[in-house]
């Protein structure tokens, strides 16, 4: 088998394709051939050592954290899952290695896969999906009456967002570029650009969420309702301090929405949660791939990986 790893941390030049054995799995996990995976910031940030202060100093590491594929084999203790299942889901940041074309994975981290649901679309949805789920539900608490605004509404984070909210009632107000004005809008939620002074001019709001990390976190706070919080997954110490030290910042990141996988999926099953998927792509064309979207020259969309 191949996958993508890396022997140091750095940039697109440290990437390699290497031959690797597939372990069996162990007590609580799932060996699966992986159908298509799918490609986050967050897989290249790693690599670029983003969270080596807690993942282990041994190397070679594989790349890659969401995917769907087929079961192949379960350890002791799984329950949930026999050998034929169709399953999509992320690897744990500690051992990764989604881009590949088979992995180990922990069973609580996989669920069944819908049947009306592409492997494709699959893979693509757990990170935007879970980390929507975990800023919309547990932080904003999204419900009618609750006004929400998303800041970046056109990613997929923003626009799992704005879908989410959506199936609860909220009152939703989201912002893009100016280009993604009409597609916003063609999800039935008011529209702004950037930098647009009209937005000043919504009442205030009971939770800003920012997925893209640009908006200055004071002007954030400055548009919530008393007892409004604003939402952060770019959390840069200078965004942090200023943030925490107003008691009103709160953090979303998909590790902490386990609990909402059985949602994603429910969601996808009834059409009601999509992934815009830019490019599909064999998996041999990762690294190059990869190293496009690092420096910002990709597609606009999820690049999802083909075994």
């Amino acid at each position: 088998m191949k996958r993508v790893v890396y022997h140091r941390y750095g940039g697109p030049e440290v990437m390699r394709f290497e031959e690797f054995a597939l372990p069996a799995p162990g007590a609580g996990e799932v060996q699966v051939a992986i159908k298509a995976a799918a490609l986050n910031a967050f897989d290249w940030k790693v690599r670029q050592g983003m969270m080596k202060l807690v993942l282990n100093r041994r190397f070679p590491k594989a790349m890659g954290s969401d995917l769907s594929g087929i079961v192949v084999a379960v350890g002791p203790g799984v329950a949930d899952f026999t050998a034929g299942d169709a399953v999509f889901g992320s690897v744990d940041v500690k051992r990764q290695g989604a881009f590949a074309e088979g992995v180990v994975a922990k069973a609580a981290e996989l669920i069944r896969k819908p049947a009306s649901v592409s492997f494709v679309q699959a893979a693509a949805l757990t990170i935007p999906g879970l980390t929507a789920a975990v800023a919309i539900l547990d932080r904003a608490k999204a419900a009618p009456g609750r006004r929400i605004l998303i800041y970046g509404a056109i990613g997929a984070v923003g626009a799992a967002a704005i879908q989410i909210a959506q199936t609860q009632g909220a009152d939703i107000v989201a912002v893009g570029s100016a280009n993604s004005l009409r597609q916003i809008a063609d999800r039935g939620v008011r529209a702004y650009a950037y930098g647009d002074a009209a937005l000043a001019q919504e009442p205030a709001f009971d939770a800003v969420f920012d997925t893209v990390g640009t908006l200055v976190v004071g002007k954030g706070l400055r548009m919530l309702r008393r007892g409004g919080v604003f939402i952060d997954i770019n959390p840069t110490p200078a965004r942090a301090a200023r943030g925490f030290i107003t008691g009103r910042y709160r953090l979303a990141f998909a590790t902490m929405g386990s609990k909402h996988l059985p949602l994603i999926a429910s969601l996808a099953e009834q059409g009601l949660l999509t992934v815009a998927i830019a490019q599909e792509a064999p998996l041999h064309q990762a690294i190059d791939l990869i190293a496009a979207a690092e420096r910002g020259t990709g597609p606009r969309g999820k690049t999802v990986f083909l075994t």
